[in-house]
């Protein structure tokens, strides 16, 4: 089980600070990430990823920063995998074998079968619908077995039964920390995550 934390933690862009001196420390469970287009959502995933540095403060996992920590923390951005050649299955093993909890890819198909991405493991990612490729996103975020996973609109592109199926999911493993920026809070309600409102918490990009 992991903890990240946050220390007073500011980032600035061109148009003026995203987050500022930002305090917040996200144990085991599911803790959704809300607010308005700017309010520093994906800024705090990508900050804990170590895909950012923050300008002031730190950020830590389990005590650890910077490259010690990006071992621990798996980031799906919104975007689909911007590798079209690779299969689904190809491009799974390749991101979740960057985590010493990836298993092989005996762990891929009943994560995939599970989500409904079985029948598409041999499709390239550039021929893959939206919803299919985020669907692999997803999959190698979740065998990948880092103990902190950063998901970034994650039901973007799924179908109902889908965003289900993922909801599953992450009701099997309370080990786990997972930050979901999201703006379907109903979606993931019978986890009973908490809920961080950015709004309140950092000024928004103006």
């Amino acid at each position: 089980m992991s903890v990240v934390e946050m220390h007073a933690v500011s980032k600035s862009f061109g148009a003026g600070p995203v987050l500022d001196r930002l305090s917040a420390r996200f144990a085991p469970g599911v803790h959704l990430l809300v607010g308005p287009n700017g309010s520093g959502k994906s800024t705090l995933l990508n900050l804990v990823a170590g895909a950012l540095r923050p300008d002031h403060g730190r950020v830590e996992i389990d005590g650890r920063s910077g490259e010690g920590a990006k071992a621990l923390a798996f980031l799906a951005p919104p975007d689909a995998p911007p590798i079209p050649w690779l299969t689904g299955r190809r491009f799974i093993a390749f991101a979740a074998a960057l985590f010493p909890g990836y298993h092989g890819e005996g762990a891929i198909g009943p994560v995939a079968r599970h989500l409904g991405l079985e029948p598409f493991l041999d499709t390239p990612l550039g021929a893959m619908s939206s919803g299919t490729a985020r669907k692999a996103l997803l999959v190698a975020a979740w065998v990948s077995g880092a103990p902190v996973l950063l998901l970034d609109e994650p039901t973007n592109e799924l179908d109902a039964r889908s965003v289900e199926a993922f909801v599953d999911l992450l009701a099997s493993d309370e080990q786990r920390t997972v930050l979901v920026a999201t703006h379907l809070v109903g979606a993931f309600a019978r986890l009973s995550p908490s809920i961080t409102a950015l709004e309140t918490l950092a000024p928004p990009v103006s």
